[in-house]
């Protein structure tokens, strides 16, 4: 499940903005177990003509493959999915579908050995949390951002479908990956 919330994302330029966070994970099946992988999906001011930044953000007792095909050492996230993106036929649902299917195929995280030295919050280094954002003059700075209408929907749209089941969900994902339709709602 993922959660939105507004935080700063800092460029490599240095260049600092707020924007639409979703944080949470994406579950995989690997080997017919289920595991959830955390995740960051920050939605850019150009969303949905560019598509968004995507991280995987291992907690403390996980650790980002070594030479993961999908996922640089910092976490990024490098899908054709991503790199394909087009903002008529691009979106969140398929997006965490794909991911959830490449990353049930290939984890990008392994358990860390008990022994090992561990960061003590899930971070990457173009990201800073800054606590100062959580008050409510930097809410009211986010929401008044200029917002592109389609923008607002598919966030909008993403954020209510993932308050369903996560068996729904993903049975939703799938139908919308072979553009079928879905009834959301239980009979």
């Amino acid at each position: 499940s993922l959660q939105p919330r507004a935080d700063a994302y800092v460029f490599n330029n240095g260049r600092q903005v707020t924007l639409l966070q979703l944080r949470g994970t994406i579950p995989i099946t690997y080997q017919r177990n289920q595991y959830n992988i955390p995740v960051d999906v920050w939605i850019t001011q150009n969303f949905p003509d560019s598509p968004p930044l995507c991280y995987v953000t291992p907690t403390p007792d996980m650790k980002i493959k070594p030479r993961h095909k999908h996922v640089d050492p910092q976490g990024m996230v490098y899908l054709p999915y991503l790199h394909e993106w087009n903002s008529a036929s691009s979106n969140l649902v398929d997006l965490i579908f794909k991911m959830s299917q490449v990353f049930g195929a290939d984890p990008p995280v392994f358990k860390n050995p008990p022994a090992a030295s561990r960061p003590h919050e899930r971070t990457h280094p173009c990201r800073s949390r800054l606590s100062h954002l959580n008050s409510p003059s930097n809410h009211k700075t986010f929401l008044s951002h200029p917002w592109h209408p389609n923008q607002l929907v598919q966030v909008v749209l993403f954020l209510l479908f993932s308050l369903f089941n996560p068996l729904v969900a993903q049975a939703a994902c799938q139908a919308s990956h072979n553009r079928k339709r879905v009834d959301l709602l239980p009979q």
